[in-house]
């Protein structure tokens, strides 16, 4: 894989990745800032207004057909969550063409309206934002959140986590909360916008076939610079909850009922492990051997020999540390689903490992991987997790070291974990 061009400081950066392999540039633009529960909800709006209009475009149509006019190129926004910081995010892709004058000239155009969309959003005389263009993203962020609550697996999944960071800034939703959704929100939204700007920090993702790339750095500062603080801002480093958290809080159980055909049962387990930790390939590994693919612990006992959940997996969180064990249950078995997956955490750190475990662990990490060598998105990820954490990875490096990752690391990752948190969704009141 290329390497990654670095260019700028702590508030400002931007980062580059020449590659022949993709015959599209794709641009992704993200604002980092701490949590906060006063903003969490208006912030988490943000991105989603500036595509509403801007400056030179002042509604979502004209964007549109501006975006129509340039060689099929797709524009996104979105709000994501990292421990305990907010990432709003707009990017980009357009197919290039080199040497072609109008594709460049595109090109430019599409650098220029990625700017105008975060600077210089589409505001009344006296600087807020437009009601008509509120209304319409305070509707549709309604959706979302209600949308996300259909969702059960996910809803359950997300409760489990934000239950078991509490009450630490990443307890908050990734979405904000649904009852601050006003259509009279547009001065605080307004406030959170300037508060982004001039305390976030900003990083740029440029990959493809990419020439002059100084020259393009340069623009993109100057743009921004002008218009931004690049003294008062906030850096702090995502660090992964450790098990001291839990000194002060019981081991907690909740349920939830709702009507659900299958009971969602979670299990949040704390590793202290993050991305920036020796250990984090090994982490990797430990979790795809618990319940990442069809060969894992928990859908080999607790899905396809006893046959008491739908579906049995797991996920790792690098940002948190948290390792989820989840299953969709049948009602009645809920006692016995639980028992079973505790007993699979159990016997990974008791070392009860196979060789074919370890070896179709390794092999299907790796394949992932390899494929991801092929998605834009998949090496901004994870050179900005290297932003985020301080600790960075190549794709080489990560493949690497997964490969190196013995029993005695993965029984290592595994003895870190303490039990944190249970999260039930069902619809049934039994005795669970």
């Amino acid at each position: 894989m290329p390497t990654v061009q670095h260019f700028g400081d702590k508030r400002l950066r931007m980062h580059a990745l020449h590659t022949e392999k993709f015959y599209t540039r794709h641009y992704s633009i993200k604002l980092t800032i701490p949590l906060d529960a006063k903003f969490i909800t208006s912030t988490a709006v943000l991105p989603y207004l500036w595509l509403e209009g801007s400056k030179s475009y002042p509604s979502a149509r004209k964007i549109m057909q501006l975006i129509d006019s340039l060689y099929g190129t797709v524009l996104h926004s979105s709000v994501s969550k990292r421990g305990g910081l907010q990432v709003v995010e707009i990017s980009a892709a357009m197919p290039y063409i080199h040497g072609n004058q109008e594709n460049r000239a595109a090109m430019n155009q599409l650098e220029k309206l990625l700017m105008e969309l975060l600077m210089a959003p589409a505001t009344n005389e006296d600087g807020s934002f437009l009601s008509t263009h509120v209304s319409k993203v305070i509707e549709l962020q309604k959706n979302r959140i209600r949308n996300l609550h259909d969702d059960k697996t996910t809803y359950a999944f997300e409760q489990a986590m934000e239950r078991a960071s509490r009450p630490l800034p990443a307890s908050l939703p990734r979405l904000g909360y649904l009852d601050e959704l006003e259509n009279d929100m547009a001065p605080l939204l307004y406030t959170a916008y300037r508060r982004l700007l001039e305390n976030a920090k900003i990083d740029i993702y440029v990959s493809g076939k990419l020439y002059q790339v100084e020259d393009m750095w340069i623009d993109f500062q100057q743009k921004l610079e002008s218009q931004l603080s690049m003294t008062n801002f906030l850096n702090p480093l995502v660090e992964p909850i450790q098990k001291s958290h839990m000194e002060n809080r019981a081991e907690l159980r909740d349920i939830e009922y709702q009507r659900v055909n299958q009971a969602k049962l979670n299990l949040v387990y704390c590793s202290g492990i993050g991305y920036a930790h020796p250990l984090y390939p090994a982490a990797l590994v430990m979790n795809g051997i618990l319940g990442k693919f069809p060969h894992s612990k928990l859908f080999v006992e607790v899905r396809e020999k006893r046959s008491l959940a739908y579906y049995a997996s797991s996920q790792y969180d690098s940002m948190t540390g948290f390792v989820v064990l989840y299953a969709g249950v049948q009602p009645g078995k809920v006692g016995e689903a639980r028992l079973v997956m505790e007993e699979q955490v159990e016997a990974i750190q008791k070392g009860k490992i196979s060789d074919q475990e370890i070896q179709f662990t390794k092999s299907g990490l790796l394949n992932q991987y390899k494929q991801l060598e092929d998605q834009p998105a998949s090496w901004t990820e994870i050179d900005f997790n290297g932003q985020l954490t301080g600790q960075k990875l190549t794709m080489e490096d990560l493949q690497k070291k997964i490969s190196d990752v013995t029993v005695e690391d993965i029984k290592k990752v595994a003895e870190h974990l303490v039990f944190q948190q249970e999260f039930l969704l069902t619809a049934r009141r039994e005795q669970v």
